[in-house]
């Protein structure tokens, strides 16, 4: 419940301010999740500290041993123009783990950063080109990953346009959703175009 009062602070934004005082004392929280979505929901919330909150989300990059909440807290920071040179290390050791969701994540948010990144680019075309369960799990997320970083994953447009093809409902969709936030780029447009054709149904 708590972790959810915070993400709704988030969402409302400055509309929220008067409930400053909480989401003050969610910052020192025993829950890491809940500390992370406060840092995120302050620096939404109070420009004046947002400095603060990229100093929270960063003590959480130093200080975490759980690669997902260390992933999250470094995609979060990185979404701020705060992740720093001295913390991509322990990104790109969560990205050459073994944590699929954590993988992913970190290398989004060093694709973020620095979206000349070729290791992190390549690790999420790995993922996308990753034979898809009937849950499509890993190449799914990786597509959203890349929706998420709009044209600065335009150098996946190919990948995510052969996905369009995939058997799998869930990947098709979510490489449509991604070809879609990507931008204006022609070649992404005019394939979502004939997706969007081809699964209408003719009346």
């Amino acid at each position: 419940r708590h972790f959810g009062e915070v993400r709704a602070k988030d969402e409302i934004g400055t509309a929220a301010e008067a409930a400053l005082p909480q989401l003050t004392g969610a910052l020192q929280d025993t829950d890491p999740n809940v500390r992370i979505a406060a840092a995120v929901a302050l620096h939404a919330i109070s420009p004046v500290r947002r400095s603060e909150a990229q100093a929270l989300l960063t003590k959480e990059i130093r200080s975490q041993q759980n690669a997902i909440l260390l992933a999250n807290a470094g995609n979060a920071l990185a979404k701020m123009g705060g992740l720093t040179s001295d913390l991509v290390p322990a990104l790109q050791e969560i990205m050459n783990g073994t944590n699929d969701y954590a993988r992913l994540v970190a290398a989004g948010a060093l694709l973020r950063t620095d979206p000349k990144d070729a290791e992190a680019l390549a690790c999420l075309l790995q993922a996308l080109k990753t034979p898809a369960n009937r849950f499509a799990s890993q190449p799914e997320l990786a597509a959203n990953t890349m929706g998420n970083l709009g044209t600065l994953a335009q150098p996946a447009i190919p990948t995510l346009t052969s996905v369009l093809t995939n058997t799998n409902r869930n990947l098709r969709m979510a490489a449509r959703r991604a070809l879609k936030k990507i931008g204006e780029a022609p070649a992404a447009e005019a394939t979502v175009k004939e997706a969007d054709q081809k699964e209408t149904p003719k009346r």
